[in-house]
C-alpha cells in the first residue's frame, strides 16, 4: 500500500460526494415543490472538508492508520447522510456498501470484514435507537409510526447481510486479484533477469550481433557491433556496406533455412559474417540474424602454420642440398688448394685463387642452410639484455663493418632480465645490425638500439636512416630466399624470425625512405 492508494481513496470519495450533490440538484429542478434536500449540500460541503484534513495528515500518521480513520470516517458521514434520509426506511443505507466495497478492495478480507461490521453496528444502531425512541426520526420523512416492525427487520437484515457479502466476495476478488498481481510481478522481475541475462551474455560476447525484421529494421545491437560499427538502424543499408545484399538473404532464408557465412575485410581485421534466421516458437522465419566473428587472430595462426610448414619443407631441401653438395665442395676446395701449392703461372694461379674464394662462398651458403634447417636445441638462460646491448654496441662500435656509420645506444636505467638463448639472440641482432649496414651502404648514417620494458615483455627496436623497405614487402622479406640484397641468401630474417618465434617473440618492420625501424619482442624473465 503505497501514498497514491490514499490519494486514489480521497478522490473517489470526493467523485461519489460530487455526484450525489449534482443528483439533489437534478432532482430539485426536475420537480416542482420543493424537497427538503439541504442536509446533501451541508454534508457534501462537510466531505469536502475531511478531504482537506485526510491530505494534511497523510504525511504524519501511517498509510494504513490513515486509511482505517478515512474509512471510519466515512462510516459516520454514511451514517448522518442515512439518519437525516430516514433510516428507518433504508433510504440511504447503500452508502454504506461504498465504504465497505473500498475497504475490502484496499485492506483485502479482514479490513472489508471490521468495516462490514462497524456499519452493521452503526446502522442497526440508529435504527434501534429510532425504534425506541431514543432519537427522534427526521421530521421531513415521517417518524417510525409510518414503517411496520416487519419492513424494519426486513430493511435491517438485509443490509446486515448485504454488508458481509459484499465484504467476503470483493475481499476475495482482490485478494485473488493481489495474488495474481504478485504472481505477474514475479513473473515480469523474471523475465526482467532473463532478458538482462541474455542482454548481458549477447552483450559480452566478443562478437558483433545485429538482429532485425524482414523489412530491415533493427531490433538488436550489442555492445561490440556498436563499437565498431557505431549505432545502426538499417540492416538493408548495413549489408550494402559490408557487400552483401539483405533481401537475397533474406529471400535465401526463407526459402532454404541455410547459414550463409562468407569473410570479409572490414576496419584492417578479418571478420567471419554467419547469417541465418531469427525464428518464433513456430519456427517462422520472424527476422534476420547477422553475427560478425574477429577471426584476424585465427588468420595469423593459419598464416603461421604455413610459415612453418615452409620452413619443414625448405629445412629437408636445404638437408638433402647440403649432402649432395658438401662432399664434392670438399674434394674441389681441397684440390684447388694443392694446386696452390704448386709451380702456377700468374694467370693460373689468380683463377685457383676465384674457385678457392667461391668455394669458400658456397661453403658459407651451405653453412646458412644447415643452420636454418637443422637449427640446434634453445640453451636458455636468464641474463640481463641491456648488457648484452651494451657489450653488443661497444663490439660493433670496433668493427669493420660499420664502415663510418654512426652507432648510437639508448637503454632505460632498469636492468632487463630475459630467459633466452643469449648466443641465438646475439646472432638475430648481428643479421639485423648487417642488414642495416648493407642498406645504408656507403652513404654515411646511423644505426640506433633501444630497448624498453613493459606489460610483462622487452621491446628492441633497431632503427636505421637507410633507403626503406620496399612498400609492400613488409612481411615477404620475412620469408626464406627473399633477400634483396646482392650476393645474399635471403634466409637472415626468417631465421630471425624463427629464432625469435621459438622464444615466444615477435619481430616486425615499419619503414619509410629514410627511417627503418625492425622491432624484437620478448617475453620477460618471470623467475623471481
Amino acid at each position: 500500500m503505497t501514498e497514491g492508494t490514499l490519494l486514489r481513496f480521497i478522490v473517489l470519495r470526493t467523485v461519489v460526494a460530487t455526484t450525489l450533490f449534482v443528483a439533489a440538484l437534478v432532482i430539485q429542478s426536475l420537480v416542482l415543490f420543493t424537497l427538503p434536500l439541504d442536509f446533501l449540500f451541508y454534508i457534501t460541503a462537510f466531505t469536502y472538508l475531511l478531504n482537506i484534513v485526510w491530505l494534511g495528515l497523510r504525511k504524519v500518521l501511517p498509510i494504513k492508520v490513515n486509511l482505517y480513520l478515512q474509512l471510519f470516517g466515512d462510516i459516520v458521514l454514511e451514517s448522518g447522510i442515512v439518519y437525516l434520509g430516514g433510516s428507518l426506511e433504508g433510504s440511504f443505507s447503500f452508502l454504506y456498501l461504498i465504504t465497505v466495497l473500498a475497504a475490502s478492495i484496499y485492506l483485502y478480507r479482514r479490513g472489508g470484514l471490521i468495516l462490514a461490521s462497524a456499519a452493521s453496528i452503526a446502522y442497526g444502531l440508529m435504527v434501534d435507537l429510532q425504534y425506541y425512541g431514543v432519537i427522534p426520526s427526521f421530521p421531513r420523512f415521517g417518524g417510525p409510526e409510518f414503517v411496520s416492525l416487519g419492513r424494519i427487520y426486513y430493511n435491517l437484515v438485509a443490509n446486515v447481510i448485504g454488508f458481509y457479502l459484499v465484504a467476503v466476495l470483493a475481499s476475495f476478488i482482490s485478494e485473488r486479484l493481489r495474488s495474481t498481481r504478485e504472481v505477474l510481478s514475479s513473473t515480469q522481475a523474471r523475465y526482467s533477469d532473463l532478458k538482462a541475462l541474455n542482454e548481458a551474455i549477447v552483450s559480452s560476447v566478443s562478437s558483433a550481433v545485429l538482429t532485425g525484421d524482414l523489412h530491415g529494421r533493427v531490433l538488436f545491437q550489442n555492445a561490440w557491433a556498436r563499437e565498431l560499427f557505431g549505432p545502426v538502424s538499417s540492416l538493408t543499408a548495413f549489408f550494402g556496406s559490408i557487400e552483401l545484399s539483405f533481401e537475397a538473404l533474406k529471400e535465401e532464408i526463407m526459402a532454404t533455412g541455410r547459414v550463409h557465412q562468407r569473410e570479409l575485410a572490414l576496419s584492417g581485421r578479418t571478420f567471419l559474417a554467419r547469417v541465418s534466421g531469427l525464428y518464433d516458437r513456430e519456427a517462422r522465419v520472424m527476422g534476420v540474424l547477422l553475427v560478425l566473428d574477429d577471426i584476424s587472430q585465427h588468420k595469423a595462426l593459419e598464416e603461421e602454420l604455413q610459415h612453418k610448414e615452409k620452413m619443414a619443407a625448405i629445412g629437408g631441401l636445404s638437408a638433402a642440398i647440403a649432402h649432395e653438395i658438401r662432399n664434392p665442395l670438399a674434394a674441389i676446395s681441397g684440390s684447388v688448394q694443392m694446386l696452390q701449392t704448386a709451380a702456377l703461372g700468374g694467370q693460373e694461379r689468380k683463377l685457383t685463387g676465384i674457385i678457392a674464394q667461391e668455394s669458400f662462398r658456397l661453403n658459407r651458403i651451405i653453412d646458412n642452410f644447415i643452420l636454418f634447417a637443422r637449427p640446434k636445441p634453445l640453451t636458455k638462460v636468464t641474463y640481463s639484455l641491456t648488457q648484452q646491448l651494451r657489450d653488443f654496441h661497444l663490439l660493433l662500435s670496433n668493427s669493420p663493418e660499420r664502415a663510418g656509420h654512426r652507432m648510437e645506444l639508448d637503454l632505460p636505467p632498469e636492468e632487463i632480465v630475459l630467459t633466452a638463448d643469449r648466443d641465438m639472440l646475439q646472432q638475430v641482432f648481428w643479421n639485423l645490425v648487417r642488414n642495416s649496414f648493407r642498406a645504408m651502404g656507403t652513404t654515411p648514417g646511423s644505426v640506433t638500439i633501444a630497448a624498453r620494458a613493459g606489460d610483462g615483455r622487452a621491446r628492441v627496436a633497431f632503427t636505421d636512416t637507410g633507403p626503406g623497405v620496399v612498400a609492400g614487402q613488409e612481411e615477404i622479406i620475412f620469408e626464406p630466399f627473399s633477400g634483396n640484397f646482392q650476393g645474399g641468401l635471403g634466409v637472415g630474417l626468417a631465421l630471425c624470425k624463427r629464432v625469435l618465434s621459438e622464444h615466444g617473440g615477435t619481430i616486425r618492420v615499419s619503414s619509410s625512405p629514410g627511417h627503418t625501424v625492425f622491432e624484437v619482442e620478448l617475453p620477460l624473465c618471470t623467475e623471481s
